[in-house]
């Protein structure tokens, strides 16, 4: 049955333009570039989330290098750990 729902959820078209693309590279042990495009404007919840992980890990980060381009569609953010 769980076989069969997802070759139907599989043929499904997807508009790939409308899923968020995350994509995170490791600069270094402290430097963290995260990079974020959708079409939702849901940016302060992906710096909130961050923000929260942080305080939860009692680690303290500075945000810096946010653009927004496209009407708040990218975002672009430079994770720098301090202690």
């Amino acid at each position: 049955m769980s076989k069969l729902l997802f070759t139907r959820l599989y043929d499904l078209p997807i508009r790939m333009h409308h899923l968020p693309q995350l994509v995170c590279t490791r600069k270094s042990d402290r430097l963290i570039d995260i990079h974020y495009e959708s079409n939702r404007r849901m940016i302060d919840v992906g710096v909130g989330i961050i923000k929260a992980i942080a305080k939860i890990k009692n680690d303290e980060i500075e945000i810096s290098q946010i653009e927004e381009t496209n009407g708040s569609t990218t975002l672009s953010i430079l994770l720098k750990k301090v202690n």
